[in-house]
């Protein structure tokens, strides 16, 4: 990262939104999400969003609101984020939502997966 910024900051602020946005399907991503989006985000073919700053809370992640509830099938995310990183070019975004307890935290915090319009 020290070279890239080095040389170009845009090109290593895009390489960390990458990391950002494709760390949590590494880390704890069912293989099915690994198997369908880190071979393309490797490649390039997939661009990684981070959504985790808030209007009232800011980066803060003790203080976030945005809520997720089990809807059965899915899950509806419930809240608003600022400076969602990358989202107008993103193939998917990275969306961080309470998933369990309450604000002033940081327990029950859940990275979810959301394909955009950009999606392949």
């Amino acid at each position: 990262r020290e070279t890239l910024a080095r040389h170009s900051g845009l090109a290593d602020f895009a390489f960390a939104i990458q990391g950002l946005g494709s760390g949590a399907i590494t880390l704890d991503g069912s293989a099915e999400l690994k198997w369908q989006w880190l071979p393309k985000v490797a490649r390039g073919e997939a661009i990684a969003a981070f959504a985790l700053s808030e209007p009232d809370a800011g980066s803060d992640v003790a203080a976030m609101q945005c809520a997720a509830r089990d809807d059965g099938d899915a899950y509806v995310l419930d809240g608003e984020k600022t400076w969602n990183t990358g989202v107008h070019v993103a193939s998917h975004d990275m969306i961080m939502a309470r998933t369990s307890g309450k604000a002033g935290d940081g327990h029950g915090i859940t990275a979810f997966l959301v394909p955009t319009r950009a999606a392949k």
